[in-house]
């Protein structure tokens, strides 16, 4: 029996990327706070398999070049590269040059709670995706100067510090917001009813998915009926509420046979699944090929030009 996937929190991320890299920087306002870190990550970061947080991550390369694993793709990290990683998501980092430095922002969250946003705002800037841009460089500035003025406000010992973060901390999601796709201006939007409910549909997918494998059991949760939920999520999402869910628990699958040494047999019990055989059919349904064909070393990425 497969232990419980372990949560890392923002201390232990701390001290993973100590373990891996030089911190050239790190920072907790008023001694160490639960919700929020900074650090500056310098070095070479090893092959490695992806963990989770509990947490959101905001990383921007500044110099340096590698490749981030995000759940089971590969992204190239350059200069100018922006991550937003939200919590229960697996990253990690495949290789990286010797003078490679990210800028990092740790955070949950409750460390925004008590920022004044109309309801639903906060939910649209904390994106459930993971979010991988490359920014040009008068952006990848203004995402610097942002993180800059952070760090310095971690060392100020006033009542002023934890406010002005979280206003700061809301000024770099605002950005990654109008940069994040394609680099072109994108206003936050009013967000809607139908929308709040595509997020919660996505949040909750991803909270219950091991158990919960209907559109119908979801529509309960959200008090809608199914044939509502359905329209609604692919109008919001381009994607059927089923898909989602398939997508979810295929995305777990090929983790779990890539990163750990779980069977076959033991990813459909541990998934919940009649049958092997009914979980291979499912798994090739929808990835598009036999569960036994995933590797389980970690890829290494193609470094021909």
């Amino acid at each position: 029996m497969n232990r419980r996937e372990k949560m890392e929190t923002i201390a232990e991320s701390i001290a993973w990327y100590s373990k891996k890299v030089t911190i050239s920087q790190s920072a907790w306002p008023h001694g160490q706070h639960p919700y929020f870190a900074l650090l500056a990550a310098e070095g070479v970061l090893p092959v490695g398999g992806p963990v989770k947080t509990d947490h959101y991550i905001l990383a921007v390369c500044m110099r340096g070049q590698g490749t981030m694993l995000m759940d089971e793709t590969q992204v190239a990290v350059q200069p100018g590269s922006f991550f937003m990683i939200p919590p229960n998501y697996r990253y990690g980092y495949v290789h990286g040059t010797e003078d490679l430095l990210l800028y990092c922002i740790l955070f949950k969250k409750e460390f925004l709670d008590e920022a004044v946003l109309k309801q639903g705002v906060l939910e649209q800037l904390l994106l459930s995706e993971a979010e991988a841009v490359s920014l040009l460089p008068e952006n990848a500035r203004v995402v610097e100067d942002v993180m800059r003025r952070m760090y310095e406000e971690c060392h100020k010992e006033d009542g002023y510090a934890l406010p002005i973060l979280r206003l700061q901390l809301l000024e770099l999601l605002y950005e990654v917001q109008r940069l994040h796709t394609a680099n072109t201006v994108r206003s936050v939007k009013p967000v809607t009813r139908s929308a709040q409910l595509a997020q919660e549909y996505r949040r909750l997918v991803d909270e219950k998915f091991t158990d919960l494998r209907t559109v119908q059991e979801y529509a309960s949760l959200l008090h809608v009926s199914p044939k509502y939920l359905s329209e609604l999520v692919r109008n919001e999402t381009g994607e059927s509420a089923l898909h989602i869910i398939h997508r979810r628990i295929c995305r777990e699958a090929a983790y779990l046979l890539q990163y750990t040494q779980a069977t076959v047999k033991e990813v459909a019990d541990q998934l919940h699944f009649d049958t092997p055989s009914h979980f291979s059919r499912f798994f090739k349904q929808v990835a598009g090929y036999n569960p036994s064909e995933v590797k389980k070393e970690l890829m290494l990425p193609d470094t021909a030009a």
